[in-house]
């Protein structure tokens, strides 16, 4: 993944296709969560309160901090290179604090 910036994305989705595609559905649940983080945030719009809203962007938050977590064990069990774990950790960690700056702004708005 070289090249790779930070607001890449893809690399969620790019990142785990090597052996971990027969890793015990990691590759799956990782895009799965991956997934799970943009839905929360659609949902949670369509809402009809500041308040649901709020707490799907919290699941999508959690969403994302399971798709770290999975990268670490792809990368601990060696599906994923150092290279790849760290692009793809690093997206985690920017979406994460978006998430988290985006919440305390809805916040502070209301």
């Amino acid at each position: 993944m070289a090249g790779c910036q930070k607001t890449d994305h893809k690399c969620l989705y790019a990142c785990p296709r090597t052996e971990i595609q027969n890793g015990f559905g990691l590759k799956n649940q990782i895009q799965r969560a991956s997934v799970s983080v943009m839905s929360n945030i659609a949902e949670g719009y369509e809402r009809t309160s500041q308040k649901e809203f709020l707490a799907f962007l919290g699941y999508a938050k959690g969403s994302i901090g399971e798709v770290r977590s999975q990268l670490y064990i792809a990368f601990d069990l060696g599906y994923i290179d150092l290279q790849q774990f760290e692009c793809a950790r690093n997206v985690c960690v920017s979406i994460s604090t978006q998430l988290t700056r985006f919440s305390q702004y809805l916040k502070n708005e209301s």
